[in-house]
């Protein structure tokens, strides 16, 4: 008896067609990535650190703000010394931190000084070198009592009427 050789279903043009399913990647597993190798490393830290997730995402929002809230007074700063705008005046700065663990930056002026600020402070001295404007820092501490908070030093913040 001779064999029939099998037919092709034959596809009807209102037929679905349906894609297969891709496997599923177990949890851990490889995966595309959003963001970069070391900002995603980062992120994992930053979660082990706060406990939690809806904690990390916390800081993380809290941090955002921060960044939103006072760029309006660096970029005004930014042209004052010389830069264009906030993203280059950061670039060119150094972050630097007081005894008491209060963040400043130390940022290198068209002249070849540096100035030390934070968000609520510019010092007004120059220093020539960067070494010099850490010691400011440092010997502020000594003269007067540690601070523990950002806020800024008599006669030293922004001024009201300052426009850049």
């Amino acid at each position: 008896m001779a064999s029939r050789p099998k037919s092709t279903p034959k596809v009807r043009p209102h037929d679905v067609q349906v894609p297969a399913s891709p496997k599923s990647v177990p949890p851990g597993g490889n995966h595309r990535r959003s963001v970069p190798k070391g900002v995603e490393r980062t992120a994992q830290v930053l979660v082990h650190q706060a406990g939690s997730v809806p904690r990390a995402k916390k800081a993380i929002d809290a941090a955002a703000e921060m960044e939103r809230h006072h760029e309006f007074r660096e970029d005004q700063l930014a042209v004052r010394l010389g830069y264009p705008a906030r993203q280059e005046l950061l670039a060119a700065s150094k972050p630097i931190e007081d005894e008491s663990g209060v963040a400043w930056w130390a940022t290198r002026t068209a002249e070849g000084s540096w100035i030390v600020w934070n968000e609520q402070t510019v010092k007004s001295a120059k220093h020539a070198t960067l070494d010099e404007a850490k010691q400011s820092l440092a010997e502020e501490q000594a003269d007067n009592k540690p601070r523990t908070s950002n806020e800024p030093a008599a006669g030293t913040a922004f001024p009201e009427g300052f426009n850049g």
